[in-house]
């Protein structure tokens, strides 16, 4: 039964009860001695019912506006997810040289890029973005599996870089224990597969 079905069903005991307690006081009024307590008794009654129903009802209703405040708040951060990761994949798309490049470039092309400190620097910066939207994503998601997958492929990208002694020793303390998490899997997973299963 929907609260709006309740809400009616209450409506109607609150005006039968209302109705039958007019009743019983205008039969008091015309002649006490002639209404037997029962009908009092039964009055009261009606009354608990209807204060028993609505407060039920009212219930029901809060706890239907926390289940539907909860759903908007975790599309909402749904919503914020996704708007971060395009945002990333934005950046990856200008900057091609740097989206995959423990993949297509290797450890020769890292080496090369450490020797030129702007493209170095902006390297850095691109992997820093993309560990900061990894952790964005993963609070807002509260940690969801597929997303984990999705964030595990795109640092997979980066593994040389997330094992190199710079990144090891000066970076990896600054980001959550789940982010370390992350990182280490995706250095596992490129050493035994590469960029690929």
């Amino acid at each position: 039964m929907s609260v709006l079905e309740l809400l009616g069903v209450s409506v109607v005991l609150v005006l039968v009860a209302l109705l039958f307690c007019i009743v019983v006081f205008v039969l008091r009024v015309e002649a006490v001695s002639r209404v037997p307590e029962k009908i009092s008794a039964i009055c009261a009654f009606l009354t608990l019912l209807v204060a028993v129903s609505a407060a039920w009802v009212a219930w029901s209703q809060l706890q239907e506006s926390k289940d539907s405040s909860r759903n908007q708040l975790q599309e909402s951060k749904n919503s914020s997810a996704k708007v971060i990761y395009k945002e990333y994949i934005s950046l990856a798309i200008d900057n091609p040289e740097f989206s995959a490049q423990s993949c297509f470039g290797g450890e020769k092309e890292l080496k090369k890029m450490m020797k030129n400190e702007v493209i170095y620097e902006k390297y850095e910066n691109y992997v820093a973005f993309l560990l900061f939207s990894a952790e964005q994503i993963s609070m807002l998601t509260n940690y969801d599996t597929k997303w984990e997958q999705v964030l595990l492929a795109q640092l997979t990208y980066h593994a040389l870089y997330l094992q190199s002694p710079d990144f090891q020793k000066v970076m990896m303390g600054f980001y959550s224990e789940y982010l370390q998490y992350l990182i280490r899997v995706s250095i596992t997973n490129f050493s035994a597969y590469k960029c690929g299963p």
